[in-house]
């Protein structure tokens, strides 16, 4: 077939069988048949008969050639009307011979894209045939129907159609006609559905109601949810297919046929306090619900089933507690009044209020509260700007004969059947007021007598301040003593080895001196200032090794730490002797470096991180098993304040010791 748009004449090549030339033929071979001379017929008759015969299969030919034209132009009218796409192929070669209006715009190509190509060239049919080998197949089957085919568009898109081909004669020649129809909403629909009925089925699955779907019509049970089955304890078999009324847990509700026709009847049932029996015997109570709604062609009823026995429960056990507290209420022995926030006036009243204010319970309910306060005491009150708050107040009581009492209120908001309200309470404090004058009085005398024994105690105690004082400086003066006896001693040693034993032990007792000295000239005697001591200490370890001006620098960094004797002294010891191996080992032949040394603390424990950027301790010394005095000494003072040790000699040498302070 040739595209729509040219000219007539051109048409009639793609005219379906049975077409103007074949109709043709046909009256010719018919006319052939009649001999000029028929036997028996004479004169003119014969030639009449032959005229008016050609006479007949011209009508007949004008006739077949109108039928022809109209069918042609219902048949182009069609194809390019049709909502359908329409593809026209030669059945033996695969070339597309017409393609309809309606294809083109689905797929989005040109006239000119399709015409004179194969059906294998057009990418947008690889998936149908691929090759030529492929469209093989199509030819082999004559009829292929494809339900969901894939098709992607001129601008990238993909489509879904319905596919069928067949083939069929066209005068003497086969094509194939392939209809294509757009089922792309259609898929889209269906997959909206299948994921509309997946959302119900996961809803009616995981939902914790129990719900029960029924035959509208016959009562059959058509499902149920697990919950329900979780719920009544009874199997999914022991539900579906039944009649509603054949279930016993249900017989309140539907106890037998004609009692069901009331259910179908009213269309919607709601039972709010609904008692079932479970599988095992046991009463719950629920909230049924049912309705009745249309499924495609069928009426269903569905039956919403919601426990609500704890809901019950809570519901009995605040009636019960609303008894409770009104015992309470009534048999408190302290005055109560339940007041309106708003108006201020008086709810309900308990006996004990009544019988402190001399009153009956009708002369004060629906009174102001206000008018039981004294007039000076009523500014006082913060009832309006109460809100979520305690009040706890003393006031003055006005009762019945006019008399006035202290009380001591309490208001506090509550709720009462979902109104707010004010619950106060109060009590006659008269004989505790006279106890507190009585108690202020014995105080006074105490105050008095506490005021003179803190002035000798505070005499005595600065005496022993002045004592203590003494103490550390005597001791201080004595260790200065040792500290002069060992520099005489070693003017006196020869061997240079032994005096520097003697210099280090004069510095040991230096550092115990020094925890005294601070002590004594502190204003707290009981605690040292580590930073002061610390740096002090340094300082004197730099100048007695006369490292003072060669490029050592000691930067120390401690918090604001103040510890005991007990804590300062080893502490100190050790410092002394981590400066100490730095500057005799860590900085030889004149090098430059730094020592540094931070202290913190958290609670009662001490963390130390001593540094030197000196050549570091050798890697094959094993210094936790060191001859060298100072070491071991550090090492059993760390023990000594239950603490850890650690080395670090990746750069220099760092060291991390925790420690515990002294109590």
């Amino acid at each position: 077939m040739m595209a729509a748009g040219k000219k007539k004449p051109e048409e009639k090549n793609a005219r379906p069988p049975g077409s103007e030339r074949s109709m043709r033929d046909a009256a010719e071979k018919q006319r052939a048949r009649v001999p000029k001379n028929y036997p028996g017929v004479k004169g003119p008759t014969t030639e009449r008969l032959v005229h008016e015969l050609q006479n007949h299969l011209n009508e007949i030919e004008t006739i077949t050639e109108d039928i022809l034209k109209s069918s042609e132009s219902r048949y182009r009218r069609f194809f390019e009307a049709v909502r359908d796409g329409i593809l026209i192929l030669d059945a033996e070669s695969g070339t597309i011979l017409d393609v309809n209006p309606f294809l083109i715009e689905l797929l989005g190509f040109t006239h000119e894209q399709f015409l004179g190509k194969k059906l294998w060239e057009i990418g947008v049919f690889k998936d149908i045939a691929a090759s030529k080998d492929n469209f093989k197949e199509l030819q082999e089957k004559k009829y292929i129907r494809f339900e969901n085919l894939p098709l992607e568009t001129a601008d990238g898109r993909q489509i879904y159609s319905e596919f069928v081909s067949f083939v069929y004669d066209v005068e003497d020649k086969k094509v194939m006609q392939c209809n294509i129809r757009d089922i792309t909403e259609r898929k889209k629909g269906e997959e909206v559905l299948k994921s509309s009925e997946s959302r119900y089925r996961r809803f009616f699955e995981a939902v914790r109601d129990g719900i029960l779907i029924i035959d509208a019509e016959t009562g059959t049970i058509l499902d149920v949810n697990p919950f329900l089955i979780e719920l009544l304890g009874f199997t999914h078999e022991q539900f579906l297919g039944k009649k509603i009324w054949e279930i016993g847990v249900f017989k309140d509700i539907a106890a037998s046929k004609d009692n069901f026709k009331e259910l179908q009847e009213k269309k919607y049932i709601h039972f709010e306090n609904l008692p079932l029996e479970t599988a095992d015997g046991k009463r719950i109570y629920a909230e049924f619900v049912s309705f009745v709604y249309d499924v495609e062609d069928k009426t269903v009823m569905q039956c919403n089933i919601r426990d609500i026995t704890e809901r019950k429960r809570a519901e009995v056990a605040l009636k019960e507690s609303e008894t409770y507290l009104k015992t309470i209420f009534n048999s408190a022995q302290t005055g109560l009044l339940i007041i309106d926030p708003v108006t201020h006036s008086i709810y309900d009243v308990n006996p004990a209020a009544l019988e402190l204010l001399g009153r009956t319970k009708n002369e004060l309910v629906g009174t102001t509260c206000h008018q039981f306060i004294c007039p000076a005491e009523r500014g006082k009150c913060p009832i309006t700007d109460l809100g979520q708050k305690i009040d706890n107040s003393e006031r003055i009581l006005l009762i019945a004969d006019g008399e006035r009492i202290p009380i001591l209120k309490t208001v506090v908001p509550i709720i009462i059947q979902d109104h707010s309200y004010l619950l106060e309470s109060f009590v006659d404090i008269t004989d505790r007021k006279l106890m507190e004058a009585e108690i202020r009085s014995l105080n006074a005398v105490l105050e008095q007598r506490v005021i003179e024994r803190t002035s000798q105690l505070n005499a005595s105690l600065e005496d022993k301040i002045v004592l203590l004082r003494e103490v550390h400086h005597r001791v201080k003066n004595n260790l200065q003593i040792i500290i002069s006896l060992f520099n005489l001693q070693s003017r006196y040693i020869e061997d240079e080895n032994t005096r520097q034993v003697f210099r280090e032990s004069q510095n040991r007792v230096r550092a115990m001196s020094l925890v005294h000295e601070k002590l004594y000239q502190s204003t707290d005697i009981t605690k040292i200032d580590l930073e002061n001591y610390i740096r002090y200490l340094g300082n004197s370890l730099v100048q007695f090794y006369g490292m003072t001006g060669k490029g050592i620098i000691l930067n120390t960094r401690i918090q604001d730490i103040n510890v005991d004797i007990n804590t300062a002294i080893p502490v100190g010891l050790i410092i002394n002797e981590l400066i100490s191996n730095s500057l005799k080992h860590a900085f030889p032949d004149g090098k430059k470096g730094e020592i540094s040394l931070t202290i913190q603390r958290e609670n009662t424990i001490l963390t130390i991180l001593f540094a030197d950027t000196g050549v570091g301790i050798p890697a094959d010394l094993d210094w936790c098993n060191a001859e060298s005095m100072g070491l071991r000494l550090v090492i059993m003072l760390v023990e000594q304040l239950d603490g850890t040790i650690e080395l670090d000699r990746s750069s220099g040498t760092m060291f991390t010791i925790v420690v515990k302070e002294k109590e």
